[in-house]
């Protein structure tokens, strides 16, 4: 899983506020691009079990309040099982 670390600051730090230009994933990286790539804050809870590990992503990005973290539904749930 490839992600940006959390930062809570104004737009300056997402690509297209300074390149003028869409954010796209790495053609250097082999990866399945399950969710397009976005600028929004975020975090990620990953569940590890001995079956499987689940990656629950959730984004959120002002002018959204920040009280809607605590009730915001998961933008991707992406389980990933073990192999045999």
């Amino acid at each position: 899983m490839l992600c940006w670390p959390v930062r809570w600051a104004p737009d300056l730090v997402f690509p297209s506020s300074f390149r003028k230009i869409d954010s796209k994933p790495s053609r250097l990286v082999g990866m399945a691009e399950v969710l397009k790539v976005t600028e929004k804050n975020g975090f990620s809870l990953i569940d590890v079990t001995p079956d499987k590990i689940t990656f629950t992503v959730f984004m959120w990005r002002p002018p959204q309040p920040i009280v809607e973290i605590d009730t915001m539904p998961p933008a991707l749930v992406f389980e990933v099982p073990r192999k045999a």
